[in-house]
Parts: structure tokens; sequence; C-alpha cells
């Protein structure tokens, strides 16, 4: 399966996303459920949380509950659909740079 990379507009990491799960990621409606069913379709390896919440807090005051540096489980899961469905939104969004097709 193909994989698109993704990086943060912050720099902060890039992640390899199976072409497969794009626009079950991201999509009109309620998403949470379908990014966690793919989360780990992932490789989150070697990503610190912290840069997950540094990238959000970029996106929108989403994380200002959160304090980075006392994440719990359930946080980074947050973090991590969140990101994920950030990240197929910007792919759908922009298909061009990503040579991705709809």
């Amino acid at each position: 399966m193909r994989k698109i990379e993704w990086e943060d507009g912050g720099g902060y990491f890039t992640l390899q996303i199976p072409e497969n799960i794009i626009q079950e990621c991201s999509h009109g409606g309620e998403c949470y459920h379908d990014c966690v069913k793919n989360i780990k379709k992932i490789s989150w390896r070697g990503i610190d949380p912290t840069r997950l919440h540094a990238c959000l807090s970029d996106y929108s005051d989403w994380v200002d509950r959160m304090d980075p540096k006392n994440l719990s489980k359930e946080d980074i899961l947050d973090l991590k659909v969140r990101v994920l469905w950030v990240a197929c939104g910007d792919i759908l969004d922009n298909p061009d740079d990503y040579d991705y097709k709809i």
C-alpha cells in the first residue's frame, strides 16, 4: 500500500499515512472513531507526544486543557487522533501537494 508523507507545518514531525485511510479519516460528520480505528496503521515511533501537542497548538486551542509535561494515555490517543484528522484533511484539501488522487 502506498503511503503519503505528511509533515506538520511547524516541522515537529513527519507521518507516513496509508493512502487507503485518508478519506476515511477526514470527511463530513464525526471522524473520531474512524481515526481511532486507523491509528495503529501509522507509525508514531520516535514522535514525542509533546510534539503532537505543539503541532495542534499551532492549529487551535484544542489542547489548552492538556499539560504537555503530564499527558495521560487518553490525552496521547486524543492528540494522535486529532493529528491524523488534520493530516488527512490537509491531504484532501491539497491533493496536488501530495500527489494524491481523490
